[in-house]
């Protein structure tokens, strides 16, 4: 080994014994007097140590000391490029930048391995150490090339110029900085003090932690780790609050690692508290937990003092996680002195906290940026998923229901993952066992407790804060997670007024993050849920008792009306899931008429207020009809579901409804319900297309002794209904549909629009005589507070254009009416479907599919916008294609309407996507298939008793121009006979 490789010195004195046996020149052993003594060597002054030369003795002196061969070689390879530097530099003190610098490397390097060995080195260690030696060995090679062969050639090489020497200095510079940044230390001894450490301390493993790793998945968090982000970039101190399992470490350790952050913050800790519980926390154990990751070996005040020195240099990102261990400890007197540390040390100039707690109940003192970390969004939450699961035999569909199951708990989603991975299950046996385990699978973590959802909400309940209310915080725990709404904020105190103090009780189980608020509601995660379900079983009996009392006297004075009782419909998800469980248990505390009351209530409460399907549908059908209170109550429920279906516009579950109410309220000889009950059945009828069942109804009901017990406002309301399918079944025109004499409980207004209109349709005046008398009626409708009235005279003179083929005009009147319903979206939806085919006409067919979304956008701000509206959209969307001459566009459109129009019960619209479907087949030379759908369209206008020659007439926008499509009229003329 040579003086430059680190060996021992060959000109140095040897000052060891003399030896006793000395050897002649033949080498032939003989006997020296050891009593005389050598000669004196002249005396030298002793040459003082240049910083260079010392530097490079301590350097070669720590290599020595240090345990891992590759940070030895690396310290080495430093002091042999400082020699070689020293013997060709010209000026010694011109090489000063390169020796500070590379005592800054030895000296992290000299901190960063102490007490570590081979077996000891984690995978961040390894990686920065090679990192390391390859870049210095890059630069050494470097160094020696320019040494050995400079510009020129000397017998013991060139010396270095300035130059040269800046440009070394720079590169030895940025390996420094990288090596210092990867290890999350910022040398602050001087290296000759780091060597006395290291000799006195080498067995010590306090050394300065580097954050964790990057975390390994990391979806859908780029929105909040911006915003995190900037608040850190401004030196904000950082509280991200949520419950356990919810991602607040994993979103820590991945913004340490942000370049932005990692250059703002040169040194970043890493502090996590999970070895404290609330009852373990002590400020001696939070400022170990401290001292063991900043590398500080001493104890007690001294510990203390020197976390504050340490932290005191450099801009500083230190992250506290698992706060809530010490923020809630149970020995108070602790908690404030921890508190009281961490305000000194988030004061400190330089130095950056960031929390993850699940608690809100922050250190006081300290100007906190609270960020509430969610749930992951819907893709992000697949992809995390499939990160982890090996299956593929699950759609993303399906696990977007799964995980939709667990509101997309990112800890949930991973115990879901890998609990199918280690059962080896496939995705359809992981959804069977979901089904009908659900909370004993998100029970089976990792039994350490790190992935354990148990022990994460355990830690929450096991609060002093939660503990210190006693049974009742069970109890409001055990009541939130029953209603699947959780419980309304709005109406806590009227809720439950037999527990004044339970606004208190939700403040503090907000804090610690066990519930949450979602306006108006204060609720809790699935996982939470599910999990209190199973362990407080029952334990909020009491309050259920306070809520059913309160919902059910609420239902039976529901009204139309928006009034106090009304505004409980915002309940609808918790009033439902309590009369489904009475159903199943009955309670004790009510009769059966008071319950089956507040069913009828609720029912016509969603009707009215809050349009849905309910699970009840399933129930009300089978309920008793042993007496005729119950046959009263059950029909009156019946009625109820089919007011539902009607709005929500199922108009065959509507009727269907409605004919087994009209017979029980027959049978109970309540006729004025029965007479409305018909009524509601006509109407359900005719919107859905069956035109024919609704005039045969409507004619057996005017015959029957019923009719005579009604009103005459109630029989204009009849005949009006009558007319609605009449004028749709009529072939012997419609002078006496809609006339205003037998139409009064109607507006008069809409009757002559109507008459006018069907008189149009059926031919029965021309298209001039329909103008002249709609335009006598302007001043009227235009003038009237209903936009119904308004909207239906401009439509009606709108078709008067459009049959004239004055496409301009039509648009114009379209125009005025989509003016004058400003802010009824369910009508600007109509009123934009009638201007797309008016565009679509006029070959403007860019401009109709715009139109066509803007009428979908309108339908999506009606929360109950009738389905037909909707699937007239859609037919209007293939409709345009076929106007285009985009036959196989328009043919795939129209299929799928027409399927559509099957699950809606939309006889009418289905038979326009037939006919149009025909049309389309002919334009593709498939002849055969378009008589199927000719065929079919006959067979629909049998069903719906519309005349297949005049099918479409009530609709003129909506029928397709039988000049530029001739199909339909040729297959009725040579199967009909008609055209």
């Amino acid at each position: 080994m040579t003086f430059e490789q680190g060996g021992p010195n060959p000109s140095a004195e040897f000052h060891g014994p003399y030896n006793d046996v000395q050897r002649d020149q033949n080498n032939v052993a003989v006997t020296v007097n050891t009593n005389v003594k050598p000669p004196e060597k002249p005396h030298r002054p002793k040459r003082s140590e240049s910083t260079l030369e010392r530097t490079i003795r301590v350097i070669k002196e720590i290599a020595n000391l240090v345990p891992i061969d590759v940070a030895s070689t690396i310290l080495t390879d430093i002091a042999t490029m400082l020699s070689l530097l020293k013997r060709r530099a010209k000026r010694e003190d011109s090489l000063n930048p390169p020796i500070r610098i590379c005592k800054a490397i030895c000296s992290t390097l000299a901190l960063a391995t102490r007490g570590f060995s081979v077996d000891r080195v984690n995978a961040i260690y390894w990686s920065a150490l090679h990192a390391l030696r390859s870049s210095f060995d890059c630069l050494q090679s470097k160094v020696k090339k320019a040494l050995k062969f400079g510009a020129v050639p000397r017998l013991f090489g060139a010396s270095p110029d300035v130059k040269e020497i800046d440009a070394w200095t720079a590169e030895l510079e940025k390996i420094s900085t990288s090596f210092s940044a990867s290890l999350n230390i910022v040398p602050v001894m001087p290296l000759e003090q780091i060597y006395e450490l290291r000799q006195q301390l080498n067995d010590l493993s306090s050394i300065p932690d580097p954050p964790p790793l990057p975390p390994a998945m990391f979806f859908g968090r780029e929105g909040l780790l911006g915003e995190v982000k900037t608040a850190l970039l401004h030196d904000e101190n950082v509280a991200l609050i949520g419950p356990g399992g919810i991602g607040k470490s994993t979103l820590a350790i991945a913004l340490m690692h942000e370049d932005d952050i990692i250059e703002h913050c040169r040194r970043r800790f890493f502090v996590s508290c999970s070895s404290m519980t609330q009852k373990t926390a002590t400020f001696a154990s939070f400022i170990e937990c401290i001292a063991r990751v900043l590398g500080t070996s001493m104890s007690g005040a001294e510990s203390e003092r020197q976390i504050k020195t340490n932290l005191g240099f450099s801009p500083v990102l230190l992250v506290l996680d698992n706060a809530e261990a010490f923020e809630d400890a149970v020995d108070r007197n602790e908690a404030a002195r921890i508190s009281n540390f961490i305000v000194d040390i988030a004061n400190t100039p330089g130095v950056t906290v960031m929390l993850t707690s699940r608690t809100s109940s922050n250190p006081r003192g300290v100007t906190w940026t609270q960020c509430n970390v969610p749930p992951l969004e819907r893709v992000p939450a697949r992809l995390s998923f499939r990160k982890i699961y090996r299956g593929e035999d699950i759609s993303d569909g399906e696990i977007d229901v799964l995980l939709a199951e667990v509101d997309f708990h990112p800890l949930s989603i991973s115990i879901l993952a890998y609990t199918a991975n280690e059962n080896r299950w496939s995705g359809q046996v992981l959804l069977s066992r979901w089904k009908s385990q659900r909370g004993k699978i998100l029970q089976m973590g990792d039994s350490n407790g790190k992935d354990n959802l148990r022990t994460t909400i355990m830690l929450s309940l096991e609060s002093p804060s939660v503990k210190d209310l006693g049974e009742i915080a069970e109890h409001v725990l055990w009541i939130i997670a029953f209603f699947p709404q959780g419980i309304n904020q709005d109406h806590l105190s009227h809720l439950f007024p037999s527990f004044p103090q339970i606004s208190h009780v939700t403040d503090i189980l907000s804090k610690v993050s066990l519930i949450y608020s979602s306006l108006p509601f204060l609720t809790m995660l699935a996982p939470i849920r599910l999990f209190l379900l199973d362990v407080f079983k029952g334990k909020g009996v009491e309050l259920l008792a306070d809520a059913r009392h309160v919902y059910y006297t609420s239902l039976r004075a529901i009204t139309r009306k928006k009034d106090s009782y009304s505004d409980l419909m915002a309940d609808h998800l918790n009033i439902e899931y309590l009369i489904m469980a009475d159903i199943k248990h009955p309670p004790p505390e009510i009769d059966n008429g008071a319950f089956r009351s507040a069913w009828n209530g609720f029912l016509f409460g969603l009707a009215w207020h809050t349009p849905r399907p309910t699970l009840l549908s399933d129930h009300i059908p089978s309920l008793p009809e042993s007496s005729s209170a119950e046959k009263s109550l059950k029909a009156w429920c019946l009625h109820a579901l089919g007011s539902l279906d009607f709005e929500l516009t199922m108009f065959s579950s509507a009727a269907k409804y409605n004919l087994a109410a009209r017979t029980l309220f027959v049978s109970v000889e309540n006729h004025s319900m029965a007479s409305l009950c018909t009524f509601n059945v006509a109407v359900s009828y005719n919107n859905g297309g069956y035109f024919i069942q609704a005039q045969r109804l409507l004619d057996d009901f005017i015959r029957s002794p019923s009719w005579q017990g009604i009103d005459q406002d109630r029989k204009d309301e009849f005949s009006h209904i009558l007319d609605m399918s009449k004028v749709q079944t009529s072939s012997e025109g419609a002078d006496d549909l809609f006339v205003p004499s037998k139409n009064r409980g109607f507006s008069d207004l809409a009757s002559r629009v109507f008459h006018w209109q069907a008189k149009m349709w059926h031919r029965c005046s021309t298209l001039e005589q329909v103008q002249t008398h709609l335009e006598c009626l302007r001043d009227d409708c235009m003038s009237s507070p209903e936009p119904w009235d308004r909207w239906r005279f401009l439509c009606a003179l709108a078709e008067v254009a459009y049959l004239q083929r004055d496409y301009n005009t039509a648009m114009d009147r379209l125009n005025e009416a989509h003016t004058s319903v400003q802010g009824n979206f369910q009508l600007m939806m109509v009123v934009l479907t009638s201007q797309a085919m008016v565009a679509s006409v006029q070959g403007d067919h860019e401009r109709a599919r715009t139109l066509l979304q803007r009428g979908l956008d309108a339908h999506s701000m009606v929360a109950t916008a009738p389905s037909t509206d909707f699937l007239r959209i859609l037919y209007a969307r293939g409709r345009n294609e076929l106007y285009a001459g985009q036959y196989e566009t328009a043919r795939k459109l129209l299929g799928e309407v027409a399927m559509d129009c099957n699950a809606q019960g939309d006889l009418y619209t289905k038979t326009l996507c037939m006919l149009a479907l025909g049309e389309a087949e002919i334009l593709l030379d498939r002849h055969s298939d378009s008589d199927g759908h000719f065929a079919q369209t006959v067979a629909l206008c049998g069903e719906s008793g519309a005349p297949p020659a005049l099918f479409g007439v009530c609709t003129p926008m909506l029928k397709l121009d039988d000049i530029k499509f001739s199909g339909w009229k040729q297959y009725l003329e040579a199967h009909t006979g008609t055209g």
